[in-house]
């Protein structure tokens, strides 16, 4: 894979480029989302970082949970997009069970709400 070799930029056009479900199996490209799209976001493209996080093509599972939350944290802090930021938390929320999680949702959603002066 791109991503392997040190070629982040092919594998972001890669990944961009086609629709998550045409990808295949978007659950086994949730890692390199997730790395592409945390490396995207230390550089400032932030815009491509979102689009990474955001358009994952998971319903369930942790991977979901993982890419959700940072979809919503790249939304509020770079973007200040509060709806985005909270539609992301609250599907967090819908994905994790475990206490901690469950709070780290609350935290997320309050500061989401702050934004939009809720």
């Amino acid at each position: 894979m791109a991503r392997q070799k040190g070629r982040n930029e092919d594998a972001i056009e890669l990944i961009l480029a086609a629709n998550p479900e045409r990808l295949g199996e978007p659950s086994r490209w949730a890692g390199w989302r997730r790395g592409l799209a945390r490396a995207e976001m230390r550089a400032g493209r932030t815009d491509i970082a979102y689009r990474l996080a955001a358009n994952h093509g998971l319903s369930e599972g942790s991977h979901f949970a993982d890419l959700e939350w940072l979809a919503g944290y790249i939304a509020l802090t770079y973007r200040k997009d509060g709806d985005a930021a909270l539609r992301h938390f609250l599907r967090f929320r819908g994905a994790v069970e475990t206490p901690i999680s469950l709070g780290r949702a609350g935290y997320w959603e309050g500061r989401a709400h702050r934004l939009l002066d809720d």
